[in-house]
């Protein structure tokens, strides 16, 4: 505003500057003529300017408060959905546990009666049953994470890492498999419990996707043009290139089940906490030559000092 009244000013002195230079070489008349008439013209110039900005504000608030309401409903919607997903995740536990006990139940009463078919169609209802109950798990797990409040706190990341692989030592010793922990590990402001859900998640994807005889889970930081990355590689069975936009959905399977057990959860989990942390992830992969995960935790900011 100061700005165009300092315009405004230096434009009158400028119209009587020429005015007076005006009045040497034509009548005094004709010199008020044209002082007159750039007067007018800024005049009409600057009302002009005026209403235009004015408009312009009167449209900026009207689509700020359209933002705000449609921020408003999606965040109510969101919400809602999240309750849902849980509210119906709990209701539908109750049915799974009377088909697991009435199946158990009719195999007992069949005794030995129990024919090969039979078994067989009890093995499929449980089966299909676990299946279910793995699922809700897995949606009362994303649906936590995408409603939970972060609770960030000083962490050393290395800590959480070896904690997650002594919870997951009995798996490890059982497949063999070796564990590589980068040595340069930092501290951070995370929230600690999400961060270790994530770490097993990944770990235990990448012991479980592998047929190789010996099978290596490194544990991976780098600073990447100012930007730290974390990650946890493999040297499994790797992922095809036109299927890393797409394994981040959840229950979205690259493999049969009865391949590889799992409820199809897990990377939408972490997306759901790397996004909470104000982060990216995403992977890097070859077929038959493993898979990088790689994943970001915020920037700089929750840099510990």
């Amino acid at each position: 505003m100061l700005k165009r009244g300092a315009i405004l000013l230096i434009i009158i002195i400028l119209a009587c500057t020429t005015s007076i230079v005006l009045q040497q070489y034509c009548s005094h008349n004709l010199a008020n003529l044209i002082l007159s008439f750039i007067v007018t013209s800024v005049t009409i110039y600057f009302f002009i300017f005026n209403e235009k900005r004015e408009l312009m504000n009167a449209k900026n608030l009207k689509f700020q408060q359209v933002l705000l309401k449609l921020n408003e409903d999606f965040a109510e919607t969101n919400q809602e959905l999240e309750q849902f997903v849980y509210v119906a995740s709990h209701d539908l536990q109750e049915p799974l546990r009377k088909m697991m006990s009435f199946s158990t139940l009719l195999e007992e009463d069949c005794g030995e009666n129990l024919t090969e078919a039979i078994e067989e169609d009890i093995y499929f209802i449980q089966n299909a049953t676990i299946r279910m109950q793995s699922m809700i798990m897995g949606l009362l797990a994303l649906s936590r994470t995408g409603s939970a409040a972060l609770q960030r706190e000083r962490t050393n990341i290395a800590c959480i890492v070896e904690e997650v692989v002594d919870s997951l030592s009995i798996l490890i010793e059982e497949t063999n498999t070796k564990i590589i922990i980068d040595s340069d590990m930092p501290i951070r402001y995370v929230d600690r419990i999400l961060v270790a859900q994530m770490y097993q998640n990944l770990i235990s994807n990448a012991i479980k996707f592998n047929k190789s005889s010996e099978r290596i889970v490194y544990i991976t930081y780098q600073n990447q043009d100012g930007e730290e990355v974390f990650g946890v590689k493999d040297n499994g069975i790797g992922i095809d290139s036109q299927y890393l936009d797409q394994i981040f959905t959840a229950f979205k399977r690259l493999h049969p089940q009865h391949h590889y057990e799992g409820s199809g959860i897990g990377l939408a989990v972490c997306e759901k906490v790397v996004e909470g942390h104000d982060g990216k992830i995403w992977a890097e992969s070859e077929v038959d030559k493993g898979t990088h995960f790689k994943f970001t935790l915020g920037g700089r900011r929750w840099i510990a000092q």
